[in-house]
């Protein structure tokens, strides 16, 4: 049983990496936020959570927690800090529970502005308290990085990065070649948050040439009536269309808008945790053949060194995105088509998840093998 009280049951790495991994080797549900009840996917059943204020999410805890005891599965994956009491009680009663860590906590505890500074300390102890049970006490640690991994020392501690599944890539990098004159497609696909820099994104259009035909697609989940929802919106009123916001959609709807695609944004702004994140929209835009406008952090360079076609820009400041995303338009009206699918399937063959899929598989094998009766 896969359990979060904080992402949705579509989550990339919980249902189209690791849930549909276990679910070649092991019978599979996930238990996490959705507007449904009950839903099958493929051979997973998934059984939804309502989205909660935060001041009210105590009581899907309690919901995870109870529907957790009361189920056969053998072992609990949990994958929001907020659940380790939760993981720790379970691991008291029997279950097998792993703690499935995608970021920095204590750092992310201390960006949070809307927590005052004294209780952010206060959070940031008492999170690393129950670190430290979870590490000595639970039947396992997986991480999205290593430098997440080196705060833990549990034996069956595995790291998991988050690279694209290559079935769904198929046809890297068959997109539309860029002419010009031709209508050019910017794409941002992920969260629509301060963090992730979406306001700089559409800001970074009046940099460009007015004489352009040019059209970003913004692909995520957002609350358009929120303070930074309304701010977007505004922001983006003065390109009379050329701005268009889709709304979340799954990940294989994602996949292929981005196959339309010309250039993907991923204009990450600095926080502690992005700068030395792994960068999942970059690898799935790279593999899917598109030229990248990506934030200059030195973690990240590494990741294109045999990628020719992207810029590493401030991604503060909308007047340097804009111009990525006119070097970027320079370079692929000379670019060889043939050339782009040969990199995006070295990319594919670099960061696939079939690498990860080994490991999450190896860790399971050494706490519920295959064949035992669940």
């Amino acid at each position: 049983m896969i359990i979060s009280s904080v992402h949705r049951w579509n989550d990339t790495r919980i249902l189209y990496r690791e849930a549909r991994t276990l679910s070649d080797k092991y019978c599979v549900e996930i238990n996490a936020v959705a507007p449904f009840k009950q839903h099958k996917w493929e051979d997973i059943q998934i059984r939804g959570l309502r989205r909660l204020p935060r001041w009210a999410r105590p009581i899907n805890w309690i919901t995870l927690g109870w529907r957790a005891l009361r189920s056969p599965a053998r072992v609990i994956h949990f994958h929001d800090p907020e659940l380790m009491p939760i993981g720790l009680l379970l691991r008291l009663c029997g279950k097998e529970v792993i703690y499935d860590v995608h970021e920095d906590v204590s750092l992310d505890l201390m960006e949070k502005s809307w927590i005052p500074f004294l209780l952010r300390r206060l959070a940031v102890w008492i999170y690393r308290f129950f670190q430290a049970l979870a590490d000595r006490f639970l039947s396992a640690i997986v991480t999205a990085t290593e430098p997440i991994a080196t705060q833990f020392h549990h034996p069956r501690l595995t790291v998991v990065r988050n690279y694209p599944p290559a079935d769904f890539f198929t046809e890297t990098g068959s997109r539309p070649t860029y002419r010009v004159g031709s209508q050019l497609n910017l794409i941002y696909v992920g969260s629509i948050t301060e963090s992730r820099g979406v306001l700089e994104i559409i800001m970074a259009c009046k940099y460009l040439p007015e004489s352009w035909d040019y059209r970003l697609t913004i692909l995520g989940g957002a609350e358009m009536d929120s303070a930074y929802g309304l701010q977007l919106s505004a922001a983006a009123r003065p390109f009379n269309g050329r701005i268009e916001f889709q709304g979340h959609l799954d990940f294989k709807q994602a996949i292929s808008a981005l196959q339309t695609a010309h250039i993907g944004l991923v204009c990450t702004q600095p926080t502690p945790n992005d700068v030395v994140g792994l960068p999942l929209k970059l690898f799935e835009y790279m593999v899917a053949g598109l030229a990248v406008v990506m934030s200059d952090f030195p973690a990240w360079r590494e990741y294109v060194t045999d990628y020719p076609l992207h810029e590493s820009v401030n991604p503060t400041d909308p007047a340097a995105i804009a111009g990525g995303i006119r070097a970027l338009v320079r370079r692929l009206q000379a670019v060889d088509s043939k050339q782009v699918r040969e990199d995006a399937r070295e990319a594919l063959n670099k960061y696939n998840w079939s690498s990860q899929a080994k490991s999450l598989l190896a860790l399971y094998q050494g706490i519920l093998p295959v064949g035992i009766s669940i």
